[in-house]
């Protein structure tokens, strides 16, 4: 192939391919696009990989490439898409903050060592999408606590995905300058200090996971009732107290709310039945109290996923079986002095004893199709289609 010098893509994803990347490629000097990812390639990325400087596609996923990233990568100046994730990939990747036309970078689930600033995405201006989740990126969100002034301005960053990492601090009050953002995962870092009120200006967000990090105690922000497009929004494990608010009611769009391990109390808000396209609703582990009414509560109609236990809710939940589209609900039905009744349920649990774990909640990686558009929920025991 190395012989064909004229040609300018090469499309060889999910194969069985294994080996390095063969050197006759470095002869395709007008190739632009070179796509190889769901393959079983090995060995470092080749040093010269810079000498292929007219690529525009770069994207070596799913493979099990290791190594550093070459400092030659510097010279591919017309890159804009750059995508090695789920290799086992370490090192720096500040080299990359050159790469002036990048578009999309993904690189989540290597090993990569690092820690994000603003020099990283200072010069990264057309950067519309940034995933370095599940690698070990230490320090703050950025140091000193600013986002660059001339990046957020530009409006152009949609998705900013840093979950699984190491990162920690407080989360800047200028990420209110990323107006054009609709993806935020920040999940299981060292995030600590108030939740920031200044996400709640973030008005084009679909997905906010803000979860597993050890945010000052208190309610969630007001100001989050005017992320009204939102459609899946995680805080489980982030201290959050008082009741849980009735204003996401206005809240059209979710499919997924997440309000797992907290202290939310009082009772379950009757707005939250005005949610019509809600399908995964997890309230369990927290101090919640009350009955569920049947006339005002049967209307839950396209739930798929409802937890429950490990709160001091009573009474019948049987209508919410036959009114539902129930697949997974969990509550404290289990025992010898059981609190609730619940003929559907999945896992009759005993206040107070953690009776599934982890087994039946939602992951933080969702399954995706092109351009992180969620397509399906994925559970370690069913998967739970988005209708």
């Amino acid at each position: 192939m190395g012989e064909l010098t004229h040609l300018t893509s090469i499309n060889m994803r999910t194969n069985t391919l294994r080996g390095s990347i063969p050197e006759s490629f470095r002869r395709l000097t007008k190739l632009q696009n070179l796509a190889l990812q769901y393959n079983n390639i090995s060995g470092t990325m080749p040093s010269w990989i810079g000498e292929l400087t007219e690529l525009k596609t770069l994207v070596l996923s799913n493979n099990v490439f290791e190594g550093q990233l070459p400092p030659s990568l510097s010279s591919l100046s017309s890159l804009n898409l750059l995508a090695l994730d789920d290799n086992m990939m370490s090192g720096s990747i500040h080299q990359l903050s050159s790469l002036t036309n990048l578009e999309s970078i993904f690189l989540e689930d290597n090993a990569f060592v690092d820690t994000v600033d603003d020099t990283f995405l200072a010069n990264l201006t057309t950067l519309a999408q940034l995933d370095l989740s599940g690698n070990r990126l230490g320090g703050t969100v950025p140091p000193q606590g600013t986002l660059p002034a001339e990046y957020p301005q530009q409006g152009v960053l949609q998705l900013l995905a840093l979950h699984n990492n190491q990162l920690e601090g407080t989360i800047p009050t200028s990420i209110a300058g990323l107006q054009g953002l609709q993806h935020l995962d920040l999940t299981s870092n060292k995030f600590n200090g108030t939740m920031p009120l200044a996400i709640g200006s973030l008005v084009s967000l679909n997905y906010l996971f803000l979860a597993g990090n050890d945010f000052t105690p208190g309610p969630i922000p007001s100001t989050y009732q005017n992320l009204i497009l939102l459609e899946d929004f995680s805080v489980k494990k982030t201290q959050r107290t008082g009741t849980i608010p009735p204003w996401f009611r206005k809240m059209n769009e979710m499919r997924l709310l997440d309000l797992d391990s907290n202290s939310f109390r009082g009772t379950i808000p009757a707005e939250l039945t005005l949610m019509f396209r809600l399908r995964l609703l997890l309230l369990n582990r927290n101090q919640l109290t009350g009955s569920l009414d049947p006339d005002t509560f049967g209307i839950f109609g396209r739930l798929q996923v409802f937890l429950l236990e490990e709160n001091s809710i009573t009474g019948s939940l049987d209508f919410i079986c036959d009114e539902t589209d129930i697949i997974i609900m969990a509550s404290d039905c289990g025992g010898d002095a059981p609190e609730t009744t619940c003929m559907c349920c999945l896992h009759c649990c005993v206040d107070g004893i953690e009776c599934h774990g982890k087994d039946y909640s939602a992951q933080i990686d969702p399954i995706y199709e092109e351009e992180y558009q969620r397509s399906i929920y994925k559970f370690h025991h069913a998967n739970i289609t988005q209708l």
